[in-house]
């Protein structure tokens, strides 16, 4: 479970389950820990068309990503994040904030 900083206060937090396509589960991210331009939460950069993120519905660009299956994502790298979600399986559950 995941117990983290919460987002702005008063924002619902939303849990989202999404099975892998062919090419992924469909979205990319931006932000992390440590880069070189500062530290920034992990965000929703695109959803593509046709993936099982967009099929969905509920994961829309700039939404904040707070955890990966469980795994809070404070302080993690961008790298650390990426490797999260392709080590992720066939089923990724993302709690999310808009």
């Amino acid at each position: 479970m995941y117990v983290g900083r919460s987002s702005s206060v008063g924002e619902p937090l939303r849990q989202i389950t999404l099975h892998r396509g062919v090419h992924g589960f469909g979205f990319a991210i931006v932000g992390g820990y440590g880069s070189h331009r500062g530290d920034f939460p992990i965000v929703i950069k695109n959803v593509f068309p046709s993936s099982p993120a967009a099929a969905d519905g509920r994961l829309k660009r700039g939404d904040q990503l707070l955890a990966v299956n469980g795994i809070g994502l404070d302080e993690s790298t961008h790298e650390q994040v990426v490797n999260l979600l392709k080590n992720a399986g066939d089923t990724v559950t993302l709690l999310v904030s808009s």
